[in-house]
């Protein structure tokens, strides 16, 4: 039997918190409160979910979004705590029962210093409401651009991240990163009965709910103008399982990735992120297998059960003399399990950022990108399968999974008016073609859209000393 040596975690982070509240240092909170109303329109094309076919949808949408921050310091131990609101109704529908959204986001991120050397980050977040087809609460300064699951209404949404580092030298660090997230809809749909022609109710959790857990160990090296980096993940991905005999052929997913990362200050004001390495995602019940044959007679057909690519990405940026703006060039290639439309998905990205401050304290910044993904069918690794036609006794290839363009574009323009109050308007442009068909009925497809978003806010906080 393995002996632990030391105090078990538990132990040892209640005497962190027993040690940091008892530090002399003084406690500091700092709170935050806004509101935000936008402006949304869209153009939702026909789609097939589980049998099911949608009209096509033109709306214009009104969208309230309240929140409040709470921001806490002592001692060895900093909290951020946020809580939004979103809530939105239809003002124009065409073919379709207007519908009225609301979501209820919160968020939390906690560091604390175990020891000078040692820290834990801990993020906590999650959401629970339910959507029409044009709106969801998304990180507007993350900018991440990805194909909104415009389809499933009730859910719960969880995200769960963690990071312990250390500083084995001035110039070496450690790093041990968790990640959990999870995607879960709720109540029912109809999907229609090709045997019988009538529709029947499908429970949507085990239908369209997806998971993923992975974690690792990563270090780097800081050199004089640069800082050079490696990480490894492993982890599980539960894609989205559809209706009928698919779920209960699909299976979890196992992934793994190597990366290697250079930051290197190429000049006084140019800076550049290298990262590449290997992504390999493969079937728990066929573990690093290639193509097989599975089934016998006019059921048999080629699987892949193992896929293996390159991963990587290129960031350049630059700040502009006297005025302090800010561009920045980003291109990834990369490979992952997203939760929120339930798929696999092999993309590449490409996004021009610009950030200007201006007088009178005024800000503008602006983004344009465009991602290109794959999107793999349940716990099917390839684009192509091959089957035998039950009429003509000859193998054919048959296309899996779909593909979808997505462009994004947006522009904002803060204004400080005073301190402890700011004012914003932003507007978002976002276009999605979604191309290929479906493995059948039991899955749940993406959406061409059409959306213009435009949002105007007002954020308070205090103190005003910070």
């Amino acid at each position: 039997m393995v002996r632990r040596s030391g105090p078990h975690p538990v132990v040892l982070l209640v005497i962190v918190l027993l040690a940091a509240s008892s530090a002399p240092a003084a406690t500091t909170y700092r709170l935050g409160i806004g509101v935000q109303a936008g402006y949304n329109s869209a153009l939702v094309q026909p789609v097939e979910r589980l049998g099911e076919s949608t009209g096509t949808v033109a709306a214009a949408t009104l969208s309230l979004r309240p929140f409040v921050q709470l921001r806490t310091e002592t001692g060895r131990i900093s909290e951020i705590f946020s809580y939004q609101f979103l809530g939105e109704g239809m003002l124009v529908v065409q073919e379709v029962t207007p519908a009225f959204s609301y979501q209820n986001a919160i968020d939390s991120q906690t560091r604390l210093d175990l020891n000078p050397r040692v820290t834990w980050s801990v993020g906590i977040s999650g959401s629970q409401g339910r959507l029409n087809s044009f709106a969801q609460i998304q990180n507007a300064g993350a900018q991440i651009i990805e194909a909104p699951n415009l389809v499933v209404q009730d859910f719960l949404a969880v995200s769960a991240t963690s990071q312990l580092q250390a500083e084995a030298t001035a110039r070496l660090r450690l790093w041990q990163p968790v990640a959990f997230r999870a995607f879960i809809p709720y109540g029912t749909i109809n999907r229609l009965n090709v045997e019988t022609g009538e529709d029947e109710p499908i429970n949507v959790t085990g239908a369209l709910q997806s998971y993923s857990l992975d974690g690792g160990l990563g270090l780097d090296y800081e050199l004089a103008r640069a800082r050079l980096g490696a990480e490894l993940r492993a982890g599980c991905f539960l894609p989205q399982r559809g209706a009928g005999q698919a779920q209960a052929e699909a299976q979890p997913l196992v992934t793994g990735q190597a990366l290697v990362r250079l930051n290197a200050d190429l000049a006084p004001r140019w800076r550049v992120d290298l990262q590449a390495g290997a992504f390999v995602v493969t079937r728990a019940d066929a573990f690093l297998r290639g193509r097989h044959i599975v089934g016998e007679g006019p059921t048999i057909r080629q699987v892949q059960s193992t896929l293996a690519t390159p991963v990587g990405g290129l960031t350049l940026s630059y700040a502009l003399p006297q005025v302090e703006a800010l561009l920045l060039l980003s291109y990834q290639h990369t490979a992952m399990g997203e939760v929120f439309i339930g798929r696999m998905t092999l993309s590449d990205a490409i996004t021009l950022r610009a950030v200007v401050p201006l007088p009178h304290r005024l800000g503008l910044s602006g983004s344009v990108g465009y991602r290109h993904a794959d999107l793999f069918v349940g716990s099917t690794l390839a684009r192509t399968d091959y089957r035998v036609n039950p009429l003509t006794q000859v193998d054919e290839a048959v296309s899996l999974g779909q593909t979808y363009d997505l462009f994004l574009t947006d522009a904002a323009l803060s204004w400080a008016v005073r301190d402890g109050m700011s004012l914003f308007l932003r507007y978002t442009y976002q276009y999605q073609k979604v191309r290929g068909e479906l493995m059948d009925d039991s899955q749940l497809g993406l959406q061409d859209f059409d959306r213009h978003l435009a949002v105007l806010g007002l954020s308070l906080h205090w103190p005003t000393d910070r």
